[in-house]
């Protein structure tokens, strides 16, 4: 992970004894990070807590990205599990536009084969539940759906829904 040259919007952390890469950035006055977590191998993949059930494909030679993305503290820290779940007036199109941009920035640097994430739960703070939000933003449901997820994923990647048992975790295949 360390010798791949990220731009410097990304930065190498290791303060909890893995590697991982974080970009911050703001939408209006609000700070964010979009963490990625490199999964060199299946077997580190099955261990991840959310029971991943892949779609049909072999794991990708150039592993995949656990990512996720979430509101700083008021300390500018990344609060790991403690997902804010803010409501829509927090977060609007321009945070997925921006953390869309810097997965695929993320990709220019690293061509991981793939990226694997998780619609948090929703909570009494959130109207919209993300696995809605994720489905539309992806291109799953409606036509119209689709043509928007067209604009903002490569042509040739594959993305997935549906990929843990309740139905929460996405797979892109790069």
């Amino acid at each position: 992970m360390s010798e791949i040259n990220y731009p410097p919007v990304f930065t190498l952390n290791t303060d909890y004894g893995q590697p991982y890469i974080v970009a911050k950035f703001s939408v209006g006055n609000t700070p964010f990070a979009i963490v990625f977590n490199e999964i060199l191998t299946q077997t580190v993949m099955h261990s991840k807590q959310y029971h991943i059930h892949l779609p049909p494909f072999c794991f990708p030679l150039n592993g995949m990205i656990e990512i996720f993305f979430d509101m700083l503290d008021k300390q500018g820290f990344i609060n790991f599990g403690a997902f804010q779940h803010l409501t829509p007036s927090g977060v609007n199109p321009v945070t997925f536009l921006k953390v869309a941009g810097l997965i695929r920035l993320h990709y220019t640097a690293r061509k991981p084969g793939g990226y694997l994430f998780y619609a948090a739960r929703s909570s009494v703070n959130r109207v919209s539940d993300l696995k809605a939000v994720y489905d539309r933003l992806l291109g799953f449901g409606a036509k119209r759906n689709r043509q928007f997820a067209r604009r903002y994923i490569p042509a040739g990647w594959q993305v997935y829904n549906g990929i843990c048992r309740d139905g929460r975790g996405y797979v892109i295949i790069c």
